[in-house]
């Protein structure tokens, strides 16, 4: 340890306009266990105080060098940083993320210990307790993947001589993505181990917001994307000519995903460059399509965008990317069209703890060999359970970041957050989504935003009223109590299996998730939310409360049949619908004369 003490790191930071985070990200610099470093800071050009908050700890602490630059790209202020640094090592934070810290005391000990030239470690997001060390190309391909790592510069310690000769391309926006690979490639041996040491805060702010709003995504930003990977491809493939068919493969990869976001949101600004990329992955289409790299979803996407078939054969089991489980069917509203239907209950109760955790493990083993993005905990209202904070803690302890990346948590705004629930969703960078009523029905939803936002726990609200609602605002939920035509049955279901191809944005309506209620597998909104007036009919669900094995259960995913089900006879809030359905106002309550009348139409449970 002594010798690596002797080793001097740069840390570099760009900022701009971050006053409300950029603190955070200092601090948790300079209170690194290892101590002999500098740290330079960019300010690109701020128009709020960021500068000037950099420049008062810079006051106190010798090892903080600030650089005041007019605004520029992000390219041209990390080259400002890195011009500046004298370390032996670099690495990077971005200015609204935070490290643990022994985030440079760990990945000093990895390069030391592997005879490393590059250094990772991991995120909430992505993490695992292993160290992998790789040659050249093992790295390369582990990074076009992204699964356990990705391409952007922080979470990653580089030695100063891979990055003497280089500089970030002024002239994109996406740095990142054109030039790690190149840095990558001049490294003999990098370490990686998974441990959680580096932060990220999302936001909509974030560089790469398009990923997740796809209204930000242009033909310019997706040309320079296109761009970017096909220099990559060509320039891997003349260094690295045995690995050229993996290194085509992630650049069509990346193709077919933007075709499939394109022709699903139909987002007809991309509409030309969606063309050509059709036309690239058609030219390529059997080298593409039997590769050994290709996913079940992409030969899935190619079938329906490039082939021509619609086809409806999905394998859930390996197209399933997140899990939702309620938690209770309690709520402290009396929301008259409840996507939930919680007033709608004889007996709204919080599920049993035990049981619950239950079937956490149990789904968590069927997915073992493919960790899934995301668990959300829905109600009614989830806060009102009374073990919802031991239920956090069994999930994020048990299964976080092996079994799945990231919880999310939904409220509804009228309580406001405990503060030791706060401190718990801090602990495991919990994502909370907060649904605003308004001020009247969700009294609490802005406190507990301002609550999350000083926390630096990732968070977004939903709002439900006046104007710019989410998702174009509410829709009509209750189920229809006359039966729907066979021909809308037909149509509804032929969208909704269609939609259920994976399109890892966790944003759009849920179309490649499984729910989990009373220990019982569904894919449906409505069935799952539905009330026990219309039944589960054998065959339409699967129960993990059973004898059967955890193999047992994942065939019966593969061979899930995909048809109508008894709720699709008087479904009208099913995935398909959602797009298409009447706007109304959201968060109206019952009214007493109404409640009375429940009893007609209330549930089982």
């Amino acid at each position: 340890m002594e010798n690596l003490e002797r080793l001097n790191v740069s840390v570099l930071m760009l900022t701009y306009n971050r006053e409300n985070l950029v603190s955070r990200a200092i601090e948790s610099v300079l209170n690194q266990t290892h101590r002999n470093f500098e740290f330079i800071i960019v300010d690109n050009g701020s128009t709020d105080k960021s500068g000037q908050i950099a420049d008062e700890y810079a006051q106190k602490d010798s090892r903080i060098r600030v650089i005041h630059r007019e605004k520029g790209t992000i390219s041209a202020g990390r080259n400002t940083a890195l011009d500046a640094a004298q370390g032996d090592y670099i690495a990077f934070i971005d200015d609204d993320d935070w490290v643990e810290p022994d985030f440079l005391a760990f990945l000093l000990s990895l390069i030391a210990e592997n005879d490393a030239q590059i250094a990772i470690c991991g995120t909430p997001q992505k993490m695992f307790d292993e160290t992998l060390v790789m040659d050249t190309e093992q790295a390369l391909i582990e990074l076009m993947w992204r699964k356990r790592y990705n391409v952007g510069f922080p979470t990653k310690m580089i030695h100063r001589s891979l990055l003497a000769s280089r500089r970030f391309p002024s002239e994109i926006r996406f740095d990142d993505i054109a030039l790690m690979y190149q840095i990558v490639a001049d490294a003999k041996t990098v370490a990686y181990h998974g441990l959680p040491k580096y932060h990220v805060y999302r936001h909509d702010g974030n560089n790469s917001s398009w990923t997740t709003h796809h209204e930000l995504l242009t033909p310019e930003i997706l040309q320079e994307y296109l761009t970017a990977y096909r220099v990559r491809t060509d320039w891997l493939s003349n260094r690295f000519p045995g690995s050229a068919d993996a290194f085509r493969y992630f650049e069509w990869s990346f193709m077919i995903s933007m075709v499939e976001k394109i022709e699903r949101l139909h987002l007809t600004a991309c509409e030309c460059l969606c063309s050509q990329m059709k036309d690239t992955l058609s030219s390529n289409f059997k080298e593409f399509y039997n590769s050994v790299h290709l996913q079940p979803y992409e030969k899935e996407w190619m079938d329906v965008y490039i082939k021509g078939e619609k086809t409806m054969d999905i394998n859930i089991l390996d197209n399933i990317k997140w899990i939702l489980i309620p938690v209770n069917t309690v709520c402290n509203l009396r929301c008259k069209d409840c996507n939930a239907y919680t007033p709608y209950h004889k007996n709204p109760r919080n599920f049993d703890t035990q049981q619950l955790k239950n079937d956490l493990d149990k789904i968590f083993a069927v997915f073992h060999d493919k960790p899934l993005e995301r668990l959300d905990f829905v109600g009614g209202e989830p806060l009102l359970h009374p073990d919802l904070k031991e239920l956090i803690d069994y999930a994020m302890d048990g299964h976080g970041g092996k079994a799945f990346e990231k919880l999310h948590l939904v409220t509804n705004g009228v309580l406001p957050l405990p503060d030791d629930l706060i401190e718990t969703c801090k602990k495991y960078n919990v994502y909370i989504l907060v649904d605003d009523y308004g001020p009247d029905l969700s009294p609490n939803a802005h406190l507990n935003c301002d609550k999350l936002e000083a926390a630096g726990i990732p968070h977004r609200m939903n709002k439900y009223w006046g104007d710019d609602q989410y998702f174009g605002g509410w829709w009509s939920t209750v189920m229809s109590k006359e039966p729907n035509s066979p021909e809308y049955v037909a149509s509804c279901v032929k969208e909704c299996w269609e939609l259920f191809i994976p399109n890892h944005t966790h944003e759009e309506p849920p179309c490649n998730h499984l729910h989990i209620k009373d220990g019982n597998i569904m894919t449906c909104d409505a069935q799952t939310f539905g009330l026990n007036y219309i039944p589960l009919l054998e065959g339409e669900y699967i129960s993990l409360r059973t004898d059967e094995s955890v193999e047992q259960i994942r065939e019966k995913l593969r061979s899930f049949k995909k048809k109508p089900i008894e709720h699709c006879k008087y479904c009208e809030i099913g995935i398909a619908s959602k797009k298409h359905a009447k706007r109304i106002p959201a968060g109206v309550q019952l009214t007493s004369e109404e409640s009375k009348q429940l009893g007609k139409f209330a549930g089982d449970y």
